[in-house]
């Protein structure tokens, strides 16, 4: 991996438990990219007690009289993890880019508007683009999820 300008990268991580020869395992993230959408989703989430149900239930209106109830929670879950616009997505969270990015994201309200002609191309051509994003909404409604009751009740 490069190495961030102060010599050190800012990807790299420590694992707590697991030892190579002694010494802790130290790796990298495989797709720096990722860090940007997470960091995104649990900002975001932060307006919603930080519960993924109270965010779909906040957007009921969009999805809960629709015959394609799960395609509309899946773009809502796209909007909230991967919809561009807070800003570019960033490698490495230094100090001054995280608190841009921080700020650029709760001062952006129009991350989470739904767009109808947005949701029709992006059920068009793009929804399956998205392998995590599908598997985790397979998760949660596999019948032990605790999600599970949610998707039930909203059939």
């Amino acid at each position: 991996m490069p190495p961030a300008k102060n010599g050190k990268h800012m990807d790299l991580f420590q694992s707590k438990r697991k030892k190579n020869n002694g010494d802790f395992i130290r790796y990298g993230i495989r797709f720096p990219d990722d860090l940007y959408s997470i960091a995104r989703t649990l900002v975001i989430l932060l307006d919603y007690e930080k519960n993924l149900m109270t965010f779909l239930s906040s957007k009921k209106d969009f999805w809960s009289d629709s015959e394609d109830k799960l395609r509309r929670m899946a773009y809502l879950l796209h909007l909230l993890t991967y919809r561009k616009g807070a800003g570019k997505s960033t490698r490495n969270f230094e100090d001054g880019k995280a608190k841009k990015f921080l700020k650029g994201i709760t001062q952006n309200k129009k991350l989470l508007e739904i767009d109808l002609a947005d949701y029709d191309h992006w059920n068009e051509y793009s929804r399956f683009n998205s392998k995590r994003l599908w598997a985790a909404l397979r998760d949660y409604v596999k019948p032990k999820s605790p999600l599970v009751s949610f998707f039930l009740t909203h059939q």
